[in-house]
């Protein structure tokens, strides 16, 4: 499907910032400063939204290449890593180095930031983190896509994102369920062998 590229018309801009700036002498000045505004940011959208029809081909071809990193990505990154050992597993998947900053929400914990671009022209591109705890021990990975086209999904894509911490777990649950079917299989074992002999 084809989007047919539309902007408001000069008497739509008037008209709204008409009613943010009702007639009178002061506001006058206002109100020009508001079309001229609003024009700009108008032929801006337009702009944007015609570069990115344009770039739809190319992204559309291009975007095999970007999951598939993703994946590798993805696959390259395991629970038993430090930050430095994500860090480098991923630049040499996607060749950039990529960096080690504080997280936004704890300071005392770091996250590897690092992307896959487009080849095309457009801004869309896959941004990559793995989080790691204040030991440097990785919590996850979450890989989002940023500036997707239309028809693309936009945000965080858990089927590239892994969380390393609820695996982790996981596997303790596991062994403790190990341990305890063993214990309760040598139980069973040393209640026959009494009863063999009793």
């Amino acid at each position: 499907m084809v989007t047919l590229l539309t902007s408001a018309s000069a008497t739509e801009i008037e008209e709204r910032c008409a009613s943010r700036h009702p007639h009178s002498v002061w506001d006058f000045f206002a109100r020009r400063d508001c079309i001229k505004a609003e024009t700009r940011k108008e032929r801006e959208e337009l702009e944007r939204r015609a570069k990115e029809e344009r770039a739809r081909p190319c992204i559309a071809d291009d975007l095999s290449r970007m999951e598939g990193l993703a994946t590798k990505a993805e696959a390259a990154v395991n629970a038993a890593m430090q930050l430095n050992e994500a860090q480098a597993a991923l630049a040499s998947i996607l060749g950039r180095q990529g960096q080690i900053v504080p997280s936004k929400d704890d300071i005392k914990e770091r996250v590897v930031v690092n992307a896959i671009h487009t080849k095309c022209d457009s801004p869309f591109h896959f941004l990559i983190n793995v989080r790691a705890d204040q030991q440097g021990k990785v919590r996850w990975l979450q890989i989002w896509a940023e500036n997707a086209p239309t028809g693309y999904r936009s945000g965080l894509h858990p089927r590239y994102s892994v969380d390393f911490e609820a695996q982790r777990i996981e596997e303790q649950l596991r062994a403790i369920r190990a341990q305890e079917e063993l214990k309760s299989q040598v139980a069973k074992a040393a209640l026959e062998i009494r009863q063999l002999y009793t």
